[in-house]
């Protein structure tokens, strides 16, 4: 009966630990401001453009602390425009994702 318990307990936590480890809730909102970061302050046109607006997003995990996330967005700056491109993010031990690098012009798929 000990044992039966000690079986149901551990199947417990390891499926607690699953939902945790999977939970992905705050993650696009968080990715979303790594890019705006990164783009604004260490992309190729940092200095010269800025993300005004972005107005889509879709996220691959590539493993639980790095993700390549597929942005269009508005950037403003000298001038005004829509770009779609692919930044590489990975999430820091403190949890906050940063931004790591971005593809060229138009290089995202949706």
């Amino acid at each position: 009966m000990r044992s039966i318990a000690l079986y149901v307990v551990l199947a417990v936590l390891l499926a607690l630990g699953a939902v945790l480890y999977f939970d992905r809730s705050n993650d696009e909102a968080e990715i979303a401001d790594a890019v705006r970061v990164y783009y604004d302050t260490k992309g190729e046109w940092a200095g010269t453009y800025t993300i005004r607006e972005i107005s889509r997003i879709e996220i691959d995990f590539l493993t639980k602390d790095d993700a390549r996330a597929n942005v269009e967005y508005i950037y403003a700056g000298r001038s005004e425009g829509i770009d779609m491109r692919w930044f590489l993010v990975s999430r820091q031990p403190s949890g906050e994702w940063v931004g790591q690098g971005m593809g060229p012009h138009m290089s995202a798929r949706f």
